[in-house]
């Protein structure tokens, strides 16, 4: 089977997955804050997460889409053999075509 970076993967993230997620998103927000000092929709947030990528990916049962690309860059500094700081829910991911 073949698949891209660009397809998606569902995730249920652990405390640490969603910590990272926040992180991930908390020093994007900074940068958005600089470049739109006067407001921006991305930079109304929720638990460190912007509203709109919220709704965008979090599904009703609190799973969470992410493409392939982006997971690889939030999560890849916690995936490895012994890490302490799993990101997924049973180390389970998903694969969704796009």
């Amino acid at each position: 089977m073949k698949i891209s970076i660009n397809d998606s993967v569902i995730v249920r993230l652990t405390p640490a997955g969603e910590k990272a997620w926040a992180n991930h998103w908390r020093s994007t927000l900074i940068q958005m804050k600089q470049m739109y000092p006067s407001g921006h929709k991305l930079c109304e947030e929720r638990n460190g997460i912007p509203n709109s990528v919220w709704k965008e990916m979090v599904l009703p049962d609190g799973r969470v889409r992410f493409q392939i690309w982006d997971a690889m860059r939030t999560f890849g500094p916690d995936c490895y053999n012994g890490s302490k700081t799993l990101p997924f829910v049973n180390n389970e991911i998903e694969i969704e075509k796009a």
